[in-house]
């Protein structure tokens, strides 16, 4: 279970089901100024370092969008991937590299 700031809990099947939501709502968007407004992101960002752990093990199993980049750097304050990796507005990410840095960085977190 992952408790919320209001003191309500998150479970593994909310987190799927908020992590549904939010990669409908961004999956056609390019902009990080548009996909920080949507309700999903804020949910998330919202729930705090508690979700981190669920985005990880999402990262484990499959490929996901930059979508998710976007809220662990918010969660965490952290940006694993080197600089030179990654072009302006994100054009050009290697999605599966910045994956493996962000679950390197999970891992060597602990």
């Amino acid at each position: 279970m992952v408790e919320l700031r209001d003191g309500n809990e998150m479970n593994q099947t909310e987190f799927n089901e908020l992590a549904q939501k939010y990669d409908q709502q961004t999956r056609f968007m390019s902009f990080q100024h548009m996909m920080i407004e949507t309700e999903g992101y804020k949910k998330l960002v919202e729930a705090g370092d508690e979700v981190v752990p669920f985005i990880i093990q999402l990262f484990k199993q499959k490929e996901c969008g930059v979508n998710w980049f976007i809220v662990l750097e918010t969660i965490t304050c952290q940006h694993p991937l080197q600089p030179e990796s990654v072009a302006p507005g994100w054009v050009g990410i290697n999605v599966a590299a910045t994956q493996l840095a962000w679950i390197e960085w999970w891992e060597n977190k602990w």
